[in-house]
């Protein structure tokens, strides 16, 4: 499947994967924040940790498809 782009299989796991990095890392964030008691901060930051993982692992990704 080289540079023919990516099948419908990995679109899907694709977009789980970034689903699923930004849940853990907003809500890891959240839960830091219920006990710290310091809400948004930790949620926000996790959320924008998310954001570069996901950045990341796309570029990772897309390079395969190269």
């Amino acid at each position: 499947m080289d540079g023919d782009g990516p099948g419908t299989s990995d679109l899907i796991t694709m977009g789980i994967a970034l689903a699923a990095c930004l849940v853990v890392t907003f809500g890891l964030g959240w839960l830091i924040d219920l006990r710290l008691g310091t809400f948004p901060g930790f949620a926000l930051a996790g959320f924008l940790l998310g954001i570069v993982a996901d950045g990341f692992y796309v570029y990772r990704q897309s390079k395969r498809f190269m």
